[in-house]
């Protein structure tokens, strides 16, 4: 077993391990930046405050049940980067 510090290190020289953080960290940042945001971008639109707050919770819901349901299919596939 590795000391913490030289598992980084490997870790960090990885680039399989970068090819997943990078596409993984724009997505989160975009989906943070855009639920945050959802409430400005539907008001010229006419949209409340509430129905903001619906859109933004469909948002989270729909995401939950995609991820219900491709996570099986990947972990049977193992087509984790194809999927990304």
């Amino acid at each position: 077993k590795l000391p913490l510090v030289a598992s980084l290190r490997t870790a960090s020289r990885s680039l399989e391990l970068w090819l997943l953080l990078i596409p993984f960290a724009f997505y989160v940042g975009f989906f943070n930046s855009c639920s945050s945001l959802l409430n400005q971008m539907l008001n010229p639109y006419g949209l409340s405050d509430d129905e903001a707050g619906i859109g933004g919770a469909l948002l989270i819901v729909v995401g939950l049940v995609v991820a219900a349901i491709t996570s099986p299919i990947l972990d049977r596939t193992k087509a984790f980067l194809l999927s990304i």
